[in-house]
């Protein structure tokens, strides 16, 4: 952190220095509205090669350490019994304090195993807000996925620290309605993608397990998103002030049944992981059938980048990037949103904003021709 005479203007600097670059295309102005007429305005038609910058997801579009790219080099890619795991499981019992673990070649993989050995036919699935691939899954295993996102977290306006929050009173509704034998798991997803990123406080995950566990439901966190949600907790939680990230992970492991994650996200790499305490709920999912898809023979790539980007996620320094800039740049897109349309954007800053676009159609554009 490079601190200057005035507090409100201190600018962390990133760890780290450039080595590898990749060239990249900048088309005329000209071509480009012509590429995105041709692909209908639908981003997912477009070809990378003429892209300048790949602003479609977060997943996989990081760069990579080069501790990283070096233990891909040396990986053990045994079938079996493979050291290269060994150190993944090391790696994981480090952050998260689990002894169990099941990797997979990436996060919506997790998903998968997961809805595959726990989601039956007329089944729900209960979360503060669904993610793509997390509701393909689900609907797919003939499930149903309900959202119970607080109130808060879809007003737009609403300047609470934490819109990602559970609706806790409505959890223990729909659980008895149900009937908890009708509940395949309680998904807390940390960072609510969709709704703007906006993070879970530490003590709503809590009280959510805590329900889960009264009413004898599975709670599963998604943690693909936690690195930012845990800066948020440590800046917007008193009780995380002076909680360490480790103690923060490890208490959050110590009260959810499963964590699963992408390491695209946590961990800065490629793959994912399924881990918990319990034994008996990593052997569940661990069933041929998803172990020929999803977890076998795939230790010389995904599992040695994410075992070294795994030992940079308790150290506050690095793991507060992210979220850092997201939530400045976040703030200043929001105030000029607001200043050139007058419609509002996602309320409090989180590690990225999401304009309304209903209020932005409905409201004469204040800025003028050219203006950037």
């Amino acid at each position: 952190m490079v601190k200057f005479y005035q507090s409100e203007n201190q600018v962390p600097l990133e760890m780290h220095k450039v080595r590898v670059v990749q060239k990249l295309t900048l088309l005329p102005v000209e071509e480009r509205l012509k590429k995105i007429q041709e692909a209908g305005n639908n981003t997912f038609l477009l070809q990378n090669k003429d892209i300048y910058m790949d602003m479609l997801t977060d997943s996989g579009v990081n760069a990579m350490s080069d501790r990283q790219t070096a233990a891909m080099h040396i990986a053990d890619d045994s079938y079996a019994g493979s050291e290269t795991f060994n150190r993944f499981k090391v790696a994981i019992k480090e952050v998260f304090g689990t002894d169990h673990v099941l990797p997979a070649h990436q996060g919506r993989a997790c998903e998968n195993i997961l809805a595959e050995a726990f989601v039956k036919p007329g089944m729900v699935a209960i979360m503060n807000f669904h993610f793509t691939t997390t509701k393909a899954h689900v609907t797919r295993c003939g499930g149903e996925v309900l959202e119970l996102v607080d109130k808060k977290g879809l007003l737009p306006q609403s300047d609470d620290p934490f819109k990602g929050d559970f609706d806790l009173e409505a959890l223990k509704k729909t659980i008895e309605e149900y009937g908890p034998e009708k509940v395949a798991y309680v998904r807390i997803e940390a960072g609510t993608n969709l709704i703007g990123g906006q993070p879970v406080s530490l003590a709503n995950m809590l009280a959510v397990a805590d329900i889960c566990h009264d009413y004898g439901v599975l709670s599963v966190l998604d943690a693909s998103l936690l690195q930012d949600n845990v800066y948020f907790m440590k800046t917007r939680e008193a009780q995380c002030k002076y909680m360490s990230t480790k103690e923060i992970y490890h208490l959050l492991a110590d009260k959810v049944d499963l964590i699963y994650f992408s390491a695209r996200k946590l961990g800065f790499a490629r793959g994912g992981a399924i881990t918990s305490h319990n034994s008996e709920l990593i052997k569940r999912p661990g069933r041929p059938s998803q172990l020929l898809r999803d977890s076998t023979q795939f230790a010389s790539q995904p599992v040695p980048g994410s075992r070294c980007g795994c030992s940079t996620l308790h150290c506050w320094r690095y793991s507060r990037y992210g979220a850092w800039y997201g939530e400045r740049a976040a703030r200043a897109r929001w105030h000029r949103t607001l200043c050139r349309t007058g419609a509002p954007a996602s309320g409090h800053a989180s590690s990225r904003v999401h304009p309304q676009p209903g209020e932005v159609l409905c409201r004469p554009c204040k800025m003028d021709v050219g203006q950037p």
